[in-house]
């Protein structure tokens, strides 16, 4: 089994097959194969997956439905990098040093 990730919290399967018994393997298989995925990529600093159990789970699964939840973080773009300099005569001293 293979999947690509699209734009937000969408994942598209693309199965060998189409009917899979929902079981424990099936469950474990499919998170660990997010995790791997989501591990994968560089943008992500850090990630969870699970189960979602805030659905009622047997019926959801009697409707042939897996309910998976994850999120994430991405790494942030640098927008704006900002440089201050400040002119000093501090360093005038190392002139002095040098010169002798």
């Amino acid at each position: 089994m293979a999947f690509t990730a699209f734009g937000g919290d969408h994942l598209c399967f693309d199965w060998d097959a189409f009917f899979f018994e929902i079981d424990d393997a099936l469950i474990d298989s499919l998170i660990e194969g997010i995790r791997t995925y989501l591990g994968t990529l560089k943008s992500i600093v850090g990630y969870s997956v699970s189960l979602d159990y805030d659905y009622d789970l047997v019926d959801a699964f009697s409707k042939g439905q897996v309910p998976i939840v994850y999120d994430y973080t991405p790494k942030l773009p640098a927008e704006r990098i900002t440089n201050t300099s400040v002119m000093t005569r501090k360093y005038l001293v190392n002139l002095a040093k040098g010169a002798n």
